[in-house]
């Protein structure tokens, strides 16, 4: 297999009849197994957008939330198809969605409308996310130390968030959180239990 980094394809090629399908040579050195890919995957697929579900419930009652929550999950059903299904043809693999977008679209446009889109998503999910942590700490922060500890406003703890991203990212990969990514998921089981609990 041929990997051009920059395009995000990945030719792949015949060895008599069996064919090299070898895409590991890409993460080479990183060392993750079943479980660091498990726990990743609950906590990117169970992440913090979920809890807006049970107002589905709330403001549709149970049938209407029954519905919603079939359409959405038809929804990601059928986009996980379409992109498993694009995923690889004519023998190049497509490994980034700006890749399948000039696969699909040509180069200028795919690149300007998939990353129109990614640039979108992500600056959106990065402030929703910055502010639910803050909220989260200010309001541990209040049940730990109500009386006597001063208070402290919303964009106090959005800073100290932020702080702790900035130092998080300077691990040299995305593998080196393994216990904290494995935290992530259990917590993200955890809250999604909350839904059982009695009233």
């Amino acid at each position: 297999m041929h990997m051009r980094q920059e395009t995000g394809e990945a030719t792949l090629s015949k060895k008599g009849s069996k064919r090299i399908d070898d895409t590991s040579e890409i993460w080479v050195g990183h060392g993750a197994n079943w479980f660091d890919v498990t726990c990743s995957t609950v906590t990117i697929m169970v992440g913090s957008g979920i809890l807006h579900y049970p107002n589905a419930f709330a403001y549709l009652s149970w049938p209407g939330g029954v519905i919603y929550l079939t359409i959405c999950l038809a929804g990601s059903l059928y986009s996980f198809w379409l992109l498993g299904n694009m995923h690889e043809m004519d023998g190049t693999r497509y490994i980034t969605y700006r890749a399948l977008g000039r696969r699909a679209l040509g180069r200028l446009w795919g690149n300007i409308f998939v990353g129109f889109f990614q640039m979108t998503y992500l600056v959106g999910i990065t402030i929703a996310h910055t502010v639910n942590a803050g909220q989260a700490l200010k309001a541990f922060y209040d049940i730990v130390c109500s009386s006597p500890c001063a208070p402290y406003g919303l964009s106090a703890w959005i800073v100290t968030f932020v702080g702790a991203q900035l130092i998080f990212m300077q691990a040299p990969n995305f593998h080196s959180y393994r216990s904290l990514i494995a935290l992530a998921a259990f917590c993200s089981i955890g809250y999604c239990c909350l839904l059982w609990e009695d009233p």
